[in-house]
């Protein structure tokens, strides 16, 4: 009963793990900011009940289809999400890339929008990304671009981890 009632309130541990640097990249596929859920605490071992990821971003600010500018229509900069098993680090603590994870799309800048935009996704209990994380496992964000002329910048971003023991 205690335990249905904190998950109803959402009186949850959290920790949360953020980068504030600006950065910024053509055909990118670069890791930005990672996190993971405690691996043990002295309650016992940590359950993943939520993940937010809030960032700030935008794409170049140009385009050659103005009638898409301020949609996210033709949009070609964007960041994912994913789990990064603990076998792909080495042993200096650096990441490993490994293409064949499973990745969720968390934001997408809107087009030819030279102007920071603030983006903010919840993954909750009910999600794979959420019901697959393992006490240890590494999260991290991914900002990506394709295409001639796309360009991403990001100046900020956190990921948060919300679990119970």
């Amino acid at each position: 009963m205690i335990d249905v009632k904190f998950d109803f309130t959402e009186l949850w541990l959290s920790v949360t793990y953020n980068k504030n640097e600006e950065y910024h990249g053509i055909y990118l596929n670069s890791l930005y900011v990672t996190g993971s859920l405690p691996a043990s605490i002295d309650a016992g071992i940590p359950k993943c009940k939520k993940i937010e990821i809030t960032c700030e971003s935008h794409d170049q600010g140009w385009s050659s289809y103005p009638q898409d500018q301020g949609t996210y229509n033709n949009s070609w900069t964007w960041g994912e999400i994913s789990i990064i098993p603990k076998q792909n680090n080495d042993l200096q603590g650096h990441l490993i890339e490994n293409e064949s994870k499973i990745r969720y799309n968390v934001y997408t800048n809107k087009h030819a929008v030279k102007d920071w935009q603030t983006h903010n996704f919840v993954f909750l209990s009910d999600h794979p990304l959420v019901q697959s994380l393992q006490p240890g496992d590494i999260v991290g964000l991914y900002i990506r671009s394709c295409y001639p002329g796309w360009c991403n910048y990001i100046k900020r971003a956190e990921i948060k981890f919300y679990y119970t023991v």
